[in-house]
């Protein structure tokens, strides 16, 4: 199943094979898949999790930037430093 996501005004949208499937999410400023979960930063600096359009946990603070593979999401801080979560939880810094 081929997922794409982008941000427009603050929501995420999500495509499915191309075609407009949802949109969910608030005060969104850049989103990323791995074609099952969708990881989004607010503008508040904090990783929110989606799963099929649902609200999983949040987690984090001063993020920038976050990208997902499996169940290990990697954040960029403002302060250029890398976080690793697994399943929400800190794993380690670098």
């Amino acid at each position: 199943m081929s997922i794409s996501v982008k941000v427009t005004g603050g929501t995420i949208v999500e495509y499915k094979h191309g075609a407009y499937n949802r949109s969910y999410g608030s005060n969104i400023v850049s989103a990323t898949t791995d074609g099952s979960m969708v990881v989004a930063v607010t503008r508040s600096g904090q990783v929110q999790e989606y799963r099929n359009g649902c609200y999983i946990r949040a987690y984090g603070s001063n993020a920038s930037s976050a990208y997902v593979s499996g169940d290990t999401v990697c954040v960029t801080t403002s302060t250029g430093r890398v976080q690793e979560y697994r399943n929400g939880s800190f794993c380690r810094e670098y």
